[in-house]
C-alpha cells in the first residue's frame, strides 16, 4: 500500500496509523485466543500499540494502530520544488535509514509544506483472498472469523480531546487519512465467482478446495441438480469392515486416520453405515514366544452373567481392555498396540491387534459389538471394544499371554538428547499422555520455566506443548476417576479450557512431577501452586466460585492452538467435521458405573446445572466460573440416558441443546449468516451417552427425529441422516418453539426443563413465543384477518396437523391473548376461511442474528 501527498494541517498530538473495524468484534475465546497470539508477535515487532475489540454503542472501534512514524515501512519527504519519488517504484529510503526511523521513539516531524510518502507492506495480510498469512504458529484465518462482513478501514488520525481518555474514542479522533476495504468475493481461474457466504473458512479446518459455484441466488440454489451436489460431497465407497478389520498398519504416525474431510463443510456426511465387522482376516504376525507369561482373564468383580446389560458388558470390556497406546520405535514412528489387564486386574500387558488375534478365537464376538458398538465410534475404538467383548466370553476367560517386547519397553526409553531445553529443564522422563480417554500416546515430557513439551525421543521438535502461563494446577488421579492400568500412576494438569492427562510407570516420577509443578506459578491466583492447592481446591462440577476477578481469559490459554484448548477431535470418534465441546476433563469411567442408577449421575440433574451455570451472568475475566461451567458439562459424558423413559429424556435433551448453543457461542461467538449456520452447528459437539453428536444431530436426529424435515430444499443437505438409539420417537409441535438457538427471532430467555412439569413449560414456551411474533390484525374495510405467523410455522408446517396453514393458525390459536382470539372465529375451516379469503397467512422473515440466551426463573 502507497500513499503520496501533503497533510492538510500539522498535528498538534499523537499520530496514529494502522486499521480498524466498522463494527464491534464479536469473539468467542477461541478467537480472542487467535488475537492475543497475534497482538503478541506484532507488539514485538512495533512499539507504542494501541488496540481495542470495540464496544456495543460504537464510541470506540474496533482498531489496532501504532504511531505513525514508526508505523509505515517507509517515509520519504519531499521538500517543496523537489519531485517525489515515482509511485510505481520503490520509495529511497534505506534499510539502515527505516530501521534508525522506527527505532527512535519519536512521533515525527510532521509539517503541511512536504510531499509524504509512505508505503506500507506485510507479508501477513492477503486482501484478495482476506487471509491472515504465513503465519508460524498457526494456520492461514479467514479475517471473517474476527468481524464477519464488516469493512477494514486503513487510517491516520490524530488523537485529540481528554489526553487521559485511554481509549481512542471516535468522537476524538481527528482522520487525517482513510481507506475503506470490504471483501466482495474472489473469482477462481475458471471465471466462476464464490461470493461471501459460499465457504466459512475456520483457522482449525484443514486445507481443501473450495466450492466454485456461486449461486446467486435462492431460486438457483434450489436448482441445482443431483450431480452438483455429488461433486460437493462424494460418498466414501469404502466399508466399514475394511476400515475396522484391515486396523493392522502397526507403524504409523499414531494418529486416527479419517478420511472425513469433504470438499465442503457446509453439507454434512452421508448415513453413517451400521454395518458390522468380524476379526476373521486379520493379517496375524508372528508372536516372539519365550518362558515368561501372563494369563489373560476376566477380573473376578466383573464375572459374567448372562443377564449382563449392555452398559454392564460395555463396563467389563472397558476394564479388560482400557485402550490403546502409540509406542515409541526408533527413527521417529509409532506403533499402535492395546492394553489388556491380567489375571485378577493385576498388572497390565500390551499388544498389537494381530497378536492378540492369534492368541484368542474370534467366534462369537460380533454380536457383542454390533449390540453396544456406535456407528460412529473410531476403527480403533471399535477395535478396542472387540477385544475387551471377546474376553467377557465365559468360555475364553483363560488364555495365555507370552511376553513380548512391548511389555519391556513401555515408559522406560532411554534419556533422549534434546539439546534446545537442556539448559532450562527443571525435570523430564518418559509418559504417556492421553489424546483422549482410550487413547495414549508415549513421549518424553520436559518441564521448564515457561512449558511443558513432549516430544518423541528422537525428534527435537515437540509434538505438543502447554504454556505454564495457563497452568492451574497439578494433582493425581483418585483411584475412583482414573483409567484401569494396573501398577501406573496418574497425574491431572489443568489448564482453562482443557485438562491434560498422563500416565507414570513409577508413583515416584508422578510425585516429583506434582513437586516440580507446585513450584510453579498458577494461573489461578499468581502465587505458587503448593500455596493455591490449600486454598484452591479443584473445582468439581457443583462448585461456585469466583476467582481471579480481572484476569482476561484469553491471556491464560495454555495451549499453542487455543482452538485446541476448546474444542476435541477425539480419537475414539469418527469426529468428521464434528468438535467436541465438553472436552474439559476426560471421563474414564464406562457408563456402566455412571448409568441412571447413580445418585451422583443423575442425567437431568447433571444438565440442569450445567445449563443454570452457562446461563448465569458469566463475564469474561471470571475464569473460575467458566471452569465450573466447563467441569459441569463434561460431566455430561458420563450419563446414560439410554434407559430413561421419554418423558425423561424430552427435558434433558432440550437442556442439553441450548448447554450446546451457549457453550459454543462462549467459545467460537455467534454466527452471523445463514450460510455459516450449516457449518458452525454441523462441526459444534457433545460426547454423552457413549455417543457423539453435533448440535443439528441433537435438533434433527435426536429430538425432531419422528417430526417433519425443514421445507426448505437446502435443508434435503444440510442436515444429518444419523440414526441415534435413544431419539425421541413422539411428535410434538410445541418442540419447535422450545428450540431455542439464539436467533433474534425466538426469544432471548429459556427455561430449565424439569420432567415433572414438562407438559405446563412447553405451554408457557409457546405463549411466550407467540406473544412476541404472532400478529392478527382485522382489516375494518374488507372484513378480512391478517395473521402474520413466526418462521417456524411455515418450516415444520407438517407437525402442526395436515400441514395447511388453517392447521397452524387453529393451534396457535389457544396461545393467543383472549383479547387476540375473539379476532378469530370459534370455528376453523379452509373452506370458510381461506376460499373466500377471509384469512391471510403471512410469515415473518427469520432474523440469522444470534444472541446469547439467558435464564427464565422457575415460576407457578
Amino acid at each position: 500500500m502507497k500513499l503520496q501527498g501533503k497533510l492538510k494541517y500539522k498535528p498538534k498530538g499523537n499520530l496514529y496509523g494502522g486499521a480498524e473495524v466498522t463494527d464491534q468484534m464479536r469473539l468467542g475465546l477461541v478467537s480472542k485466543g487467535l488475537c492475543s497470539i497475534l497482538l503478541k508477535l506484532v507488539s514485538q515487532k512495533i512499539a507504542g500499540i494501541h488496540y481495542s475489540f470495540g464496544d456495543s454503542k460504537g464510541d470506540e472501534w474496533a482498531h489496532i494502530v501504532f504511531p505513525a512514524w514508526t508505523f509505515f515501512d517507509k517515509i520519504v519527504a519531499t521538500k517543496p520544488g523537489d519531485t517525489p519519488p515515482p509511485m510505481d517504484e520503490d520509495f529511497p529510503e534505506s534499510a539502515k535509514d527505516s530501521k534508525k526511523r522506527k527505532a527512535s521513539g519519536s512521533n515525527g516531524n510532521w509539517n503541511t509544506e512536504d510531499t509524504y510518502s509512505l508505503s506500507f507492506n506485510s507479508m501477513y495480510l492477503d486482501l484478495p483472498t482476506w487471509h491472515l498469512m504465513n503465519l508460524n504458529v498457526m494456520k492461514d484465518v479467514d479475517l471473517r472469523q474476527f468481524w464477519g462482513d464488516s469493512m477494514l478501514r486503513f487510517v491516520a488520525y490524530e488523537k485529540t480531546g481528554n489526553l487521559r481518555e485511554k481509549k481512542h474514542l471516535r468522537r476524538d479522533n481527528k482522520y487525517l487519512m482513510g481507506i475503506q476495504t470490504q471483501f466482495l468475493g474472489a473469482t477462481h481461474e475458471d471465471g466462476t465467482h464464490e461470493k461471501i457466504e459460499s465457504v466459512d473458512s475456520l483457522p482449525w479446518d484443514k486445507a481443501r478446495p473450495s466450492i466454485t459455484r456461486s449461486y446467486q441466488s435462492y431460486s438457483d440454489l434450489a436448482m441445482a441438480t443431483n450431480d452438483d451436489i455429488d461433486d460437493i460431497e462424494p460418498e466414501a465407497k469404502s466399508s466399514l469392515m475394511e476400515e475396522v478389520i484391515l486396523d493392522t498398519e502397526e507403524n504409523g504416525s499414531g494418529d486416527e486416520d479419517e478420511n472425513s474431510e469433504s470438499s465442503a463443510t457446509l453439507f454434512f456426511d452421508a448415513k453413517e453405515s451400521t454395518q458390522r465387522s468380524s476379526i476373521d482376516d486379520l493379517d496375524l504376525e508372528s508372536v516372539g514366544l519365550v518362558d515368561d507369561h501372563s494369563v489373560l482373564t476376566v477380573p473376578l468383580e466383573v464375572e459374567t452373567r448372562q443377564s449382563a446389560t449392555i452398559w454392564e458388558t460395555t463396563r467389563r470390556a472397558d476394564l479388560l481392555c482400557p485402550g490403546w497406546i502409540d509406542m515409541c520405535e526408533s527413527k521417529g514412528k509409532y506403533t499402535k498396540v492395546y492394553a489388556f489387564t491380567t489375571e485378577n486386574n493385576s498388572s497390565t500387558v500390551f499388544r498389537t491387534n494381530s497378536q492378540f488375534a492369534r492368541s484368542f478365537a474370534t467366534d462369537d464376538a460380533r454380536a457383542l459389538m454390533d449390540a453396544h458398538c456406535s456407528p460412529r465410534a473410531s476403527s480403533s475404538e471399535k477395535l478396542r471394544r472387540y477385544m475387551g467383548s471377546l474376553l467377557t466370553q465365559p468360555k475364553k476367560n483363560v488364555k495365555k499371554f507370552y511376553k513380548t517386547k512391548y511389555d519391556e519397553m513401555f515408559l522406560r526409553w532411554k534419556t533422549p538428547s534434546i539439546p534446545e531445553v537442556k539448559s532450562t529443564t527443571l525435570f523430564s522422563c518418559m509418559v504417556a499422555r492421553a489424546l483422549s480417554e482410550r487413547h495414549w500416546i508415549e513421549e518424553w515430557a520436559v518441564i521448564t520455566s515457561k512449558h511443558i513439551s513432549f516430544y518423541h525421543p528422537e525428534i527435537k521438535k515437540p509434538r505438543f506443548r502447554i504454556s505454564l502461563r495457563g497452568f492451574f494446577g497439578a494433582r493425581k488421579l483418585s483411584d475412583e476417576n482414573k483409567p484401569n492400568f494396573p501398577n501406573h500412576h496418574f497425574l491431572e494438569i489443568e489448564t482453562l479450557g482443557r485438562n491434560v492427562y498422563l500416565m507414570f510407570l513409577a508413583e515416584s516420577q508422578r510425585d516429583l512431577w506434582i513437586n516440580v509443578l507446585s513450584k510453579v506459578p498458577s494461573a489461578a491466583g499468581g502465587g505458587r501452586l503448593e500455596n493455591q492447592l490449600v486454598n484452591n481446591p479443584p473445582l468439581s462440577a457443583g462448585s461456585k466460585s469466583s476467582l481471579s476477578k480481572g484476569i482476561g481469559m484469553d491471556s491464560l490459554l495454555a495451549f499453542e492452538d487455543p482452538s485446541d484448548e476448546f474444542l476435541h477431535k477425539s480419537t475414539v470418534w469418527s469426529c468428521k467435521q464434528r468438535r467436541i465441546l465438553n472436552c474439559r476433563n476426560f471421563v474414564f469411567t464406562s457408563l456402566g458405573q455412571a448409568g441412571v442408577q447413580s445418585k451422583t449421575c443423575q442425567p437431568n440433574e447433571v444438565a440442569s446445572e450445567a445449563l443454570q451455570k452457562v446461563l448465569e451472568p458469566m463475564e469474561h475475566s471470571e475464569e473460575a466460573n467458566l471452569r465450573a461451567f466447563l467441569d459441569s458439562a463434561s460431566a455430561l459424558k458420563a450419563v446414560n440416558v439410554s434407559d430413561m423413559p421419554e418423558s425423561e429424556r424430552l427435558p434433558f435433551f432440550l437442556n442439553l441443546y441450548h448447554i450446546m448453543v451457549m457453550h459454543a457461542f462462549l467459545v467460537l461467538g455467534v454466527p452471523d449468516s445463514a450460510f455459516k449456520w450449516a457449518s458452525f452447528f454441523n462441526m459444534i459437539s457433545y460426547q454423552c451417552s457413549d455417543e457423539i453428536f453435533s448440535l443439528t444431530e441433537l435438533e434433527h436426529s435426536i429430538v425432531r427425529a419422528n417430526m417433519s424435515s425443514p421445507s426448505q430444499f437446502v435443508a434435503k443437505f444440510v442436515l444429518p441422516k444419523s440414526d441415534y438409539d435413544f431419539a425421541l420417537k413422539r411428535s410434538d409441535y410445541r418442540i419447535n418453539f422450545a428450540l431455542n438457538c439464539g436467533s433474534l427471532s425466538n426469544p432471548k430467555m429459556v427455561p430449565v426443563y424439569r420432567s415433572e412439569t414438562i407438559n405446563e413449560q412447553l405451554d408457557a414456551t409457546v405463549r411466550n413465543y407467540v406473544k412476541q411474533s404472532v400478529k392478527v390484525k382485522k382489516n375494518i374495510g374488507g372484513g378480512n384477518v391478517l395473521v402474520v405467523l413466526p418462521r417456524i410455522c411455515y418450516w415444520y408446517a407438517s407437525d402442526f396437523g395436515r400441514g395447511r396453514a388453517v392447521d397452524v393458525v387453529y393451534l396457535v390459536k389457544k396461545y393467543l391473548d383472549k383479547n387476540i382470539q375473539e379476532l378469530l372465529p370459534d370455528k376453523l375451516s379452509e373452506g370458510d376461511w381461506f376460499s373466500t379469503g377471509a384469512i391471510t397467512v403471512k410469515y415473518l422473515h427469520y432474523n440469522y442474528q444470534c444472541r446469547h440466551l439467558t435464564l427464565l426463573q422457575d415460576s407457578s
